[in-house]
């Protein structure tokens, strides 16, 4: 043990009796030559304690130096090691052993003489500490010692213990909360009250299921309840998975139609449920009708009655239509406000035509109507016939008027703002992508200059503008055109720039010709994963389960099981996630069917790469550990 007279410099005993010098600042270990001078050892009353006066008699001391200290005979005595030996500051009742070197409850050190750790520690002898005389106890604590704060004030609450948890493979999680125990004392302390301490308790292994909620976690039950793996699947026959997935996505549009009935989801929350909505119906569209997109027959029919739940119109709506022709009225003039009327019903009426893909009776209309730009834009995309019919009734209307029929006839003036007439009349032009300029076309004044009309800054897209993507795309789906897909395209990107990712994507789906569906990181890629956008995408449940049920439609329209490169990561992810929440043998599963993607793939891939594949076989061989289960 150190005996120290200098913070810097120790002295130590050997084995032999020989007293030895260590300077820790130089690191050198000699023996000490006692000086010349000398000077005899006084008895100290005050520390008379620490002193055993019988082995320390005045007959037996020797002359030396008052910095050197007495042979190990005469040193002082330590405290016995069995009696506990409080703690050196006022504000902790914490008891320590006697060789303790900071104090068991407030960590503060017991002494201030250096306890370091010397080669006289390896010592077989043991030797007593000693402390000069006329050296002052307090000489070597710390300064900072004085101005601590008392431990209930300590900014870390030490004395209040904490919490400990430790996660484990498999949902497991190992729990220690500490608990309050009462301790009684008999020396210095008052016997009547007890001191109250934070104290370990017993480690307890819990389920992170469990601990998050259970099946009342939306987590958790949407993880149970999906029924997934859907591709590669060895546990049902393709029959059977087909059916078990429909009756899921039933299930969740009945969730979805119960938030779009709830009253406290309004504006834009209601808007995102409805596109969210919209968009899981056409997955299941893609999964039950046979075909695909853009043929024109039952798949886009089926498309189409998702958007706008439109019928053709009967009989009696059409002679109500054209019971009386325009050019039969003998009515005065409208007033501004019945003219304004008058225009928003016939060009309601008109474009119900064309939401049916009626073009034939929407040209019909138009003439009945005296609508003739509008009946020959649209006749122009119908067929040769038609276009020259409605260029002959123009010029018999227009170009042979009597002058009774100008007395007698009535005019109005049909305006309006009509998105997606615009967008389809564009198209019928041949604007393709461009042409999806007039969805967001306002009524911005211009401000004439030297170079022509100037617009003024643009005013943003209004909600409610976004709020007419549905009967744009309607109308475009039902009045095919060549470059129809492109338009689609461009819709979704205006509006994904405006965060409706769900209405987005919606476009991107029915255009897969000029929407490319890869992986994030891929030049050109409109979407990754379904219904989710941004960096955190593989934390949406909903998407990841959308996306695999997606990868799933498109399988259908294929002769054999394909699956997508660029999906399987995300699965493994997920896979990740469900062994966090205990789901090992779900987990397990999907490490079976994503190896099955991999060597059903004959394509080189860049996301199937060896990293990938490592990771994949490492966390197989986990599962397998935890579960107990061979892979197949």
């Amino acid at each position: 043990q150190w005996i120290a007279f200098d913070p810097n410099q120790h002295y130590y005993y050997d084995e032999q009796g020989q007293l030895h010098f260590y300077d820790p600042n130089t690191n050198l270990d000699v023996d000490y030559q006692y000086p010349g001078t000398t000077e005899e050892y006084q008895f100290d009353p005050q520390y008379a304690q620490y002193y055993d006066q019988n082995a320390y008699a005045a007959n037996d001391q020797v002359a030396r130096s008052s910095t050197v200290p007495p042979p190990p005979i005469s040193r002082m005595l330590t405290p016995r090691p069995d009696i506990p030996q409080p703690c050196p500051h006022p504000a902790c009742e914490g008891e320590n052993k006697a060789r303790a070197k900071f104090c068991c409850e407030c960590g503060r050190p017991l002494a201030g003489i250096s306890r370091s750790t010397t080669p006289a520690a390896h010592s077989t002898q043991s030797f007593l500490s000693y402390t000069p005389i006329n050296a002052d106890l307090r000489s070597y604590a710390p300064t900072a010692m004085e101005s601590s704060p008392p431990e209930a004030q300590h900014p870390l609450k030490r004395s209040g213990g904490c919490p400990l948890i430790s996660f484990g493979f498999g949902g497991k999680m190992c729990v220690m909360f500490p608990h309050t125990v009462q301790r009684f004392t008999t020396a210095g302390y008052d016997t009547s009250a007890p001191i109250i301490k934070k104290m370990p308790s017993a480690i307890k292994i819990f389920n992170l299921r469990d601990a998050v909620g259970g099946d009342q976690d939306s987590t958790v039950k949407s993880m149970s309840s999906f029924v997934g793996p859907v591709l590669f699947d060895a546990k049902l026959s393709a029959k059977a998975k087909k059916k078990e997935v429909l009756a899921y996505m039933d299930k969740r549009l009945a969730d979805y139609d119960a938030l779009l009935s709830d009253a406290s989801n309004n504006g834009h929350a209601l808007d995102d449920i409805e596109n969210k909505t919209l968009l899981w119906k056409l997955v299941k569209v893609l999964i039950e009708q046979e075909g695909s997109l853009g043929d024109n027959d039952k798949m886009d029919a089926a498309v189409r009655g998702l958007l706008w739940p439109v019928t053709a119109t009967t009989a009696e709506e059409d002679n109500a239509n054209f019971s009386v022709p325009a050019y039969g009225q003998a009515n005065p003039a409208l007033t501004e406000g019945e003219d304004a009327d008058y225009s928003e019903v016939v060009l309601n009426k008109l474009q119900k035509f064309l939401e049916n893909g009626d073009r034939e009776g929407a040209v019909d209309y138009a003439v009945q109507e005296d609508m003739w730009a509008h009946a020959l834009v649209i006749s122009s995309c119908v067929n040769k016939e038609l276009w020259k019919k409605v260029t002959s009734e123009f010029i018999e209307r227009e170009l042979c008027a009597t002058v009774e029929s100008k007395q007698t006839r009535v005019y109005h003036n049909v305006m309006g703002d009509k998105q997606a007439l615009r967008v389809l009349y564009a198209l019928f032009a041949g604007s393709g992508a461009g042409s999806i300029s007039e969805f967001v076309k306002t009524s911005d004044k211009h401000v004439t200059s030297h170079y022509g009309a100037t617009p003024t800054t643009p005013s943003p897209v209004s909600v409610d503008q976004l709020r007419q993507w549905r009967e744009t795309l309607l109308l475009i789906l039902a009045n095919r055109t060549p470059r129809d897909v492109e338009a689609i395209t461009a819709l979704g990107d205006i509006l994904k720039a405006q965060g409706w990712i769900e209405a987005a994507h919606f476009c991107y789906v029915v255009s897969p010709q000029s929407s490319l569906h890869s992986g994030i990181d891929a030049p050109h890629v409109r979407f990754t994963i379904l219904g989710a956008d941004g960096s955190n995408i593989s934390k949406d449940l909903d998407s990841i389960h959308l996306s695999e049920l997606y990868e799933y439609a498109l399988s259908t329209k294929q002769a054999t099981i394909s699956s997508l490169p660029f999906l399987q990561a995300y699965k493994l992810v997920y896979a990740w996630q469900l062994a966090d929440y205990g789901f090992t043998s779900l987990a397990q599963r999907y490490c079976e069917a994503i190896a099955g993607a991999i060597k059903a793939n004959t394509k080189r891939t860049p996301w199937m790469h060896r990293q990938f594949v490592e990771r994949l076989e490492e966390f197989a061989e986990i599962c397998e550990i935890s579960s107990g289960n061979s892979l197949s």
